[in-house]
């Protein structure tokens, strides 16, 4: 049926939503001991700057998913009859993957830095 779809992409948007907000708040911790890299001279501006850029986009991502989910439960409510403002708790489909942990994907965000980082050092 389509509130089950509609369901379906819920809960898919919701575990999206916690994995990013995770994701965002280990890149804020990351971002600290970055900072304490370059106040030492360890690094360069740029590669803190970058970070920074990253956690930007990431942060925007958090928010375009909350959105995403705050319309999604908006319109189940709808399909099942209840006013959008009903306080429901909705429980994601336990059938759904799972996501990647935050500290997995940091690890993605950095080896694609890196890839990044020695693309661009060929080319100077």
């Amino acid at each position: 049926s389509e509130l089950r779809a509609r369901w379906c992409d819920w809960s898919r948007a919701a575990g999206q939503r916690e994995v990013q907000a995770a994701l965002v708040g280990e890149l804020e911790r990351k971002l600290g001991r970055l900072a304490a890299l370059r106040s030492r001279g360890e690094i360069d501006a740029v590669e803190l700057g970058r970070w920074e850029l990253l956690l930007v986009q990431q942060r925007l991502q958090a928010s375009s998913l909350a959105r995403e989910c705050a319309n999604l439960e908006t319109e189940l409510k709808q399909r099942m009859g209840l006013s959008p403002t009903a306080e429901v708790s909705l429980v994601p489909d336990a059938s759904a993957p799972p996501l990647p942990e935050p500290e997995q994907r940091v690890a993605l965000l950095e080896v694609r830095n890196v890839d990044l980082a020695v693309q661009r050092a060929s080319y100077e």
